[in-house]
């Protein structure tokens, strides 16, 4: 029997995202229709794939000696020097540099793919536990209640002693609203993230759990419903194991248990398909069991690197950036190619005072304490009338 319509009661809603998601979830409960989430800058404020290889760093477990040279070229950068891990400043320089080596070519529809491909194979070596410990860091910053992980708990990661840091991420309230609305209504909900399976893993089983628990929900997602970039692991039996089968197969590895994470080792072999891009596609077809034809009910992305897998989707939510203005572009020109049917817009800040935005009298409050940049206003401007409360169906 289903359930009262459900009413979400973030403060940050636009009103058309609200409604739309209202109605989805009304007319989709309980008949366990998949729904896919990308986890950084959608269920996150930040990414915590980036975080996690900064927590590693800076605690010494991962060297930049220590980082396959093979799949590490040498980068020519300003001054005719050649950067390696080894030769730049930091790790994460050297990976910045790698992402921006691979997007001068506008036709290109996946740039960034080999750079979140070696943030994860630069691990290689380390175990999954070490990994997750990373991540609790990451996040938590070694606070046992998780309280850092929260919007307004400013924080921040050193990538180098008194030098630059990142900010830790936090989980929208509005999103683990969603989940938790998805979850009770016998949604299948699942997380595909190009961060590293490891990480992801924890996010959603431990510390999206921990949210979903403050939140009066009861429910949170399972380990097996968490598709994320991983590499072969060596088990101590000496064969290759694949981390979407051990997580089926393993109790303790899928609970994240420390010693049974201590057994494997990562390797540096790709753990293919990719969940990237296109790859993000191919993952929910291996693994999410959709029959023939069938497509997730609802998926929710921030960037391009989430267009296949919207586009492949029923419905979407689109997570607008504001700071972002070239992402909503080009996902204007996807809504042209698409039709705007089935998508939601929810615009967001993820620089000073992140989070939901309600509505455009907010981002100008919130705009980094000044006016707001025209190109944020013109570029989510260009997605739909997404500040006007009476245009509630309006992109349906």
């Amino acid at each position: 029997m289903n359930k009262a319509r459900p009413k979400l009661k973030g403060a940050g809603w636009s009103p058309a995202a609200r409604a739309l998601l209202e109605r989805w979830i009304n007319e989709g409960q309980g008949s366990g229709r998949v729904a896919v989430f990308d986890l950084d800058n959608s269920l996150l404020c930040r990414d915590i794939g980036e975080a996690a290889l900064v927590a590693l760093l800076g605690s010494g477990v991962l060297r930049p000696e220590s980082i396959p040279r093979a799949l590490s070229p040498g980068l020519p950068v300003a001054g005719g020097v050649t950067l390696t891990p080894s030769d730049a400043a930091s790790v994460v320089d050297y990976y910045e540099a790698l992402v921006a080596m691979t997007e001068h070519d506008p036709t290109d529809p996946a740039p960034y793919s080999n750079g979140y491909a070696w943030a994860v194979q630069a691990m290689a070596g380390l175990t999954p536990a070490q990994v997750v410990e990373a991540t609790r860091l990451a996040y938590a910053g070694g606070d046992a209640s998780l309280d850092l992980g929260r919007p307004g708990a400013e924080s921040r990661i050193a990538i180098e002693p008194g030098g630059r840091s990142y900010a830790r991420p936090f989980f929208y309230p509005e999103m683990v609203e969603l989940v938790g609305a998805l979850l009770e209504r016998d949604f299948d909900v699942w997380v595909v993230s190009a961060s590293n399976a490891w990480t992801v893993r924890w996010m959603a089983t431990v510390a999206l759990r921990d949210r979903l628990e403050r939140a009066g929900f009861e429910r949170g997602i399972a380990p097996d419903r968490v598709v994320a970039s991983s590499l072969l692991l060596e088990g101590p039996e000496g064969r290759l194991h694949k981390d979407g089968l051990l997580v089926r197969g393993n109790p303790g590895y899928a609970s994240l248990d420390a010693g049974e994470l201590s057994r494997y080792r990562l390797t540096a072999q790709v753990d293919y398909p990719l969940p990237t891009y296109s790859g993000k596609v191919a993952a929910i077809l291996q693994w999410t069991g959709l029959s023939h034809g069938a497509r997730p009910y609802l998926a929710a992305g921030d960037s391009p690197s989430d267009h296949a897998m919207l586009a492949f989707a029923e419905r979407r939510l689109w997570i607008a950036r504001a700071e972002k203005p070239a992402y909503q572009k080009v996902t204007a020109d996807l809504l042209a190619r698409t039709g705007r049917e089935g998508w939601a817009i929810q615009p967001v800040l993820g620089q000073k005072a992140p989070g939901f935005l309600a509505g455009s009298a907010e981002l100008a409050e919130r705009a980094e304490g000044g006016p707001v940049p025209v190109a944020w206003l013109d570029s989510i401007g260009a997605l739909g009338s997404i500040w006007d409360p009476s245009a509630e169906g309006h992109l349906d």
